[in-house]
């Protein structure tokens, strides 16, 4: 199938300002798309970041730059909903 909205739901802490996570989702089709989530340091341990990814079953690579400063603890995918898609959701 074709690409779908979803969100991602990130937990875990940065001491940075901002901690910059490249998510890289491929399905068995060989599809894949990439995104940013921009993990802001403000204390907030899940955050929310809405994603493009393919049908499917996918595969979930995160990619984090030198100088990052990220202790990861789980994540996990969601069907957006007309409220996910309102600008500044977080």
């Amino acid at each position: 199938g074709g690409e779908e909205e979803a969100i991602l739901e990130v937990r875990g802490h940065t001491p940075l300002p901002v901690n910059t996570i490249t998510v890289k989702i491929r399905n068995g089709q060989g599809n894949e798309t990439t995104g940013l989530a921009e993990y802001a340091g403000d204390g907030e341990t899940v955050q929310r970041f809405p994603m493009q990814v393919p049908g499917g079953n996918c595969s979930v690579s995160f990619v984090f730059l030198p100088g990052s400063a990220f202790d990861f603890d789980s994540f996990q995918f969601k069907k957006a909903t007309e409220l996910d898609r309102m600008p500044g959701i977080r």
